[in-house]
C-alpha cells in the first residue's frame, strides 16, 4: 500500500527560454504559487543540468504533490514554454545520463600539488585540492570508491550507495558555518566494470599553504598566543560559529557524529570556520505515516574518532552526542590540543570525574563551566547550556570593552 506522503524523485524540464541561471528562480516562484511552500532546499539538494537545450533538475517531493503537478501538466499542451514533470524511476544509461560523467574530473579540474596535501588525506577516501579550468576557483574534491554498482541503475539505487549519504546530506545543508557542497557525480573505475568512483565537489575554506582546519589553527596560532584575554576572545569567536552551524544541522533533522577539530575548516585571514566531513552524519528527523515530523535516536555502533565518542555511544546517538563533542572542542582550543597527548584524554568525562588540566579553571573560568555542562554524562543535561553560554558571552563582551579602553 502506497504511503500518503511517500517521497518521490521528480524530473522537471524547464521552458525553452530558461537557462540554468534563471531556471531555478523561475521554478521556485512557480512551485510556490501552486503549493505555497518553499522548495529551495529540495532543488539545491539535487543536480541541475542541461539536456537537449533545455534546463532540467531533479527534486524530491511528496507523491500527492507530484500528482497535483501531473494534473496541471495534463491540462497543458506541453509546448516548449511549459514545464514538464516526470516521475523519474527510469533506468539510467551510463552513456547518456548526467549522473555518470566519466572523465569530468580530468576534463574540468587541474589537480594542485602542495606541501599541505598530505594533511588532506581522508580515512575513507582521497581528497584533492583542485582548480576549475573554467571559473578558475579553488575547490576540494573528495573521491570514494563505490563497489557493485549495476551497469543499469535507477535513481533509488544511486541514492542507496554506501557513500552517497555524505553527498546527499551536504547538498541539503546551506549555512555560513557549514562547508558547501556544489556537485557530485560518478565515474567508472578503470579496475572493474561494476566499480565507480563517487566525487563530491566542495568549497575550499582558507588560503593555500595556511592552517586549514581547527586542529592546525590551534597548534600553529592559538598555542603561540601569549595574550590570554585576546586568545579567549578568538576562541569564543570560533566557538560561536561552530555552535551556530551545529544548531542548524540539528534544526534540519541531522546529527554530525564526527565533530572534531580536524573536521572544522578555518580561514584564518577572515576568521571564519565551517563544519565539514559528513561521512558519519545521519538523518534523525523523519516523517511518520500521517506526515508528522518526529525525531528518532540513531542506534549506535563504532564510528568517528575514539577520543571524541560520548559515554552513551554503545546505546544510541542523538544531537546531545554532538554537544558532547562541542564541549571537548572548546577544551581543545583552550588547552592547545595538549589533552590529545595523553592516554587518559576524554576518559575522565566518561567516568564522571571531569578533571581539567592543572591551572585550567583559573585561566578559563567561564569556559570550564560551559565544558562541564556540554560534557555531562547525562545527555539531557547537555541541553541546559544556554544560561552558562549567556554568561560566557557577557564576559567576552566585557573583555572586548576593557581591551578597547586600555588601548585608546
Amino acid at each position: 500500500m502506497e504511503q500518503v506522503n511517500q517521497q518521490v524523485i521528480c524530473l522537471i524540464i524547464g521552458p525553452s527560454q530558461d537557462n540554468l541561471n534563471t531556471f531555478e528562480d523561475n521554478l521556485l516562484e512557480y512551485l510556490k504559487k501552486i503549493f505555497n511552500e518553499d522548495f529551495s532546499d529540495m532543488i539545491t539538494s539535487m543536480q541541475k543540468f542541461t539536456k537537449e537545450g533545455r534546463a532540467n533538475c531533479l527534486i524530491t517531493m511528496k507523491m500527492d504533490q507530484f500528482k497535483q503537478l501531473a494534473e496541471i501538466q495534463n491540462k497543458l499542451e506541453n509546448k516548449m514554454n511549459d514545464y514538464i514533470f516526470n516521475f523519474y524511476e527510469n533506468q539510467l544509461e551510463e552513456s547518456n545520463d548526467h549522473i555518470f560523467q566519466c572523465g569530468k574530473m580530468q576534463r574540468q579540474f587541474y589537480k594542485l600539488m602542495i606541501p599541505q596535501e598530505r594533511e588532506m588525506k581522508g580515512a575513507f577516501g582521497e581528497i584533492f585540492l583542485v582548480q576549475n579550468k573554467v571559473d578558475g576557483n579553488i575547490y576540494v574534491i573528495k573521491k570514494r570508491k563505490e563497489d557493485n554498482v549495476p551497469k543499469k541503475a535507477t535513481l533509488k539505487t544511486i541514492q542507496n550507495l554506501k557513500y552517497m549519504r555524505e553527498a546527499a546530506n551536504m547538498m541539503r545543508l546551506s549555512h555560513p558555518n557549514i562547508v558547501r557542497a556544489y556537485d557530485w557525480w560518478l565515474e567508472k573505475s578503470d579496475n572493474s566494470c561494476n566499480q565507480f568512483n563517487l566525487y563530491i565537489q566542495m568549497e575550499y575554506v582558507g588560503e593555500i599553504n595556511k592552517a586549514h582546519n581547527l586542529f592546525s589553527f590551534t597548534k600553529q596560532i592559538l598555542k603561540n598566543m601569549t595574550d590570554l584575554p585576546n586568545k579567549r576572545i578568538i576562541i569564543h569567536h570560533f566557538f560561536k560559529q561552530i555552535l551556530s552551524g551545529l544548531l542548524y544541522i540539528h534544526e534540519n533533522g541531522y546529527v554530525h557524529r564526527d565533530l572534531k577539530p580536524e573536521n572544522i575548516f578555518v580561514d584564518p585571514v577572515r576568521q571564519i570556520c565551517k563544519i565539514g566531513d559528513f561521512g558519519f552524519s545521519k538523518q534523525i528527523q523523519i516523517e511518520n505515516k500521517v506526515g508528522e515530523l518526529q525525531f528518532r535516536k540513531v542506534p549506535s555502533s563504532t564510528y568517528g574518532t575514539v577520543c571524541y565518542q560520548p559515554p552513551e555511544l554503545r546505546s544510541q546517538f542523538d544531537s546531545c552526542g554532538d554537544l558532547y563533542n562541542l564541549g571537548l572542542i572548546l577544551l581543545d582550543m583552550c588547552n592547545n590540543m595538549e589533552n590529545r597527548k595523553t592516554d587518559h584524554y576524554n576518559a575522565t568525562y566518561k567516568q564522571d570525574e571531569q578533571k581539567f588540566p592543572q591551572g585550567f579553571r583559573e585561566n578559563y573560568q567561564h569556559e570550564s563551566k560551559l565544558i562541564e555542562i556540554l560534557c555531562a554524562c547525562d545527555p539531557q543535561q547537555r541541553q541546559e547550556y544556554q544560561g552558562e553560554l549567556e554568561n560566557y558571552d557577557e564576559f567576552i563582551k566585557q573583555q572586548k570593552v576593557l581591551i578597547l579602553s586600555t588601548s585608546s
